[in-house]
């Protein structure tokens, strides 16, 4: 009986679980590659590496846009927006390839921004429209293990064109890779797509209408509030874990690259334990859960006295992060279904503010403290995230049976 409460998605569910799929690991690769770079782009850029964690800042900032194009989102489909989101990345990161010094390479991270920020919000909000609240997870999950294929395949390969040729190679080949994908995905998308319903009257309101109807909305402020905390602590292990393993451990590039194909492991094991059990759990449950791993697992990172053990403990610290994330992400988007486009694309802007903060609130904490000081701040960070999550931000219940899967696939009107 268990099993007839979990039926299989549709085949133009998983069409559409193939496409979200293949632009997370396109976006997924650029973003993290970041990290992975950072040293190489030093000696590339002749900056400092704490100068280069500001392009962290730059993209991140970006979301800021995103609470204008929420509600249009809303009104004209979150399919169409990831779209374009898509090939707002591409251009960005072909542009960064051809960036002819440091501050050009800043300027043309906005596109890299923008892009993600867009992507991000609509592609989450795309899973809240097709899937129903009680699969969803399952849903997210399986999107979610992208991030893992691009942590496991796309991270290392940009790594090794950075020790091969340039990291201008590798963001060439990040925004061939994002064409691609989108070339793809507009050959397979019209074979899915049905005369999309009239906008409610509601929807035509303007943006800043749609935000304060969201202000209003106890458990979803207090999710974006756990949002922009959340935001930092990833930010901050992964943005000079590349610098902590060259001086810890001597790594190269290379071994760089492949210590971030591990983390992928880690990344892939949390996104399926949130498709196994994050719908039987609660959402709630499986964040708060996740989070306290999460937390713990930052501030014991550099104490480890081996690289074997900073790997395993970099695979325990990701599985965490994706597993409450992933969980956190799909609980965010039935606060407000009305506004989920919007709600979303805040989610985009407190993340986008809280990644870009990392860089500016931990440079002097990194030269003075080290890693261990970074982690330790952030750790404390995690645990009063977890307090929000767990006293402030209410789990929706639908008491609706979930439909055969003919009935919810309403993909047409997503996209």
């Amino acid at each position: 009986m268990k099993n007839e409460a979990r039926p299989r998605f549709s085949r133009d569910e998983l069409v559409l679980l193939a496409i979200l799929f293949g632009s997370v690991v396109a976006v997924g690769t650029g973003v993290q590659m970041g990290s992975a770079l950072i040293p190489a782009l030093s000696r590339l850029m002749r900056v400092p590496v704490s100068t280069v964690t500001l392009l962290t800042s730059v993209w991140a900032f970006t979301g800021i846009l995103s609470p204008l194009l929420g509600p249009p989102s809303d009104r004209h489909g979150h399919g169409a927006f990831m779209l374009i989101g898509l090939g707002i990345f591409a251009l960005g990161n072909l542009m960064c390839a051809a960036a002819p010094s440091f501050s050009a390479l800043l300027i043309f991270q906005f596109l890299v921004g923008l892009g993600y920020a867009v992507h991000s919000f609509s592609s989450l909000a795309l899973v809240g429209d097709v899937f129903t609240y009680e699969v969803r997870a399952r849903a997210m999950g399986m999107v979610r293990i992208a991030v893992s294929v691009a942590a496991l395949a796309g991270v290392p390969v940009a790594a090794a064109i950075a020790d091969r040729v340039t990291a201008r190679g590798s963001y060439s080949a990040v925004g061939g890779l994002s064409l691609v994908v989108l070339v793809a995905a507009l050959a397979l998308l019209p074979r899915l797509s049905r005369p999309a319903k009239a906008a409610q009257t509601e929807a035509q309101a303007a943006p800043w209408r749609a935000v304060a109807e969201i202000a209003r909305q106890r458990s979803a402020m207090a999710g974006l509030l756990a949002i922009l905390g959340w935001a930092t602590i990833p930010t901050g292990v992964f943005i000079y874990l590349a610098a902590w393993l060259e001086r810890a451990f001597r790594f190269t590039e290379t071994r760089i690259g492949l210590a971030f194909s591990i983390v992928g492991v880690g990344a892939l094991i949390g996104n399926a334990l949130t498709a196994a059990w994050a719908d039987r759990l609660g959402k709630k449950r499986a964040a708060v859960l996740g989070l306290l791993v999460l937390s713990v697992t930052a501030v014991l990172l550099p104490h480890t006295p081996t690289a074997a053990g900073a790997l395993v403990g970099l695979v325990v610290f990701t599985a965490a992060l994706e597993f409450s994330f992933a969980s956190f992400s799909t609980l965010m988007t039935e606060l407000v279904p009305d506004r989920r486009g919007t709600l979303m694309s805040l989610v985009s802007l407190v993340n986008g503010i809280g990644t870009g903060l990392v860089p500016l609130m931990m440079r002097s904490v990194w030269e003075n403290r080290g890693y261990a000081g970074v982690t330790l701040a952030l750790g404390g960070v995690g645990l009063g995230v977890t307090m929000v999550v767990g006293l402030f931000v209410a789990e929706r219940r639908t008491a609706a049976p979930v439909s055969p899967p003919g009935e919810r696939a309403g993909i047409g009107q997503a996209i």
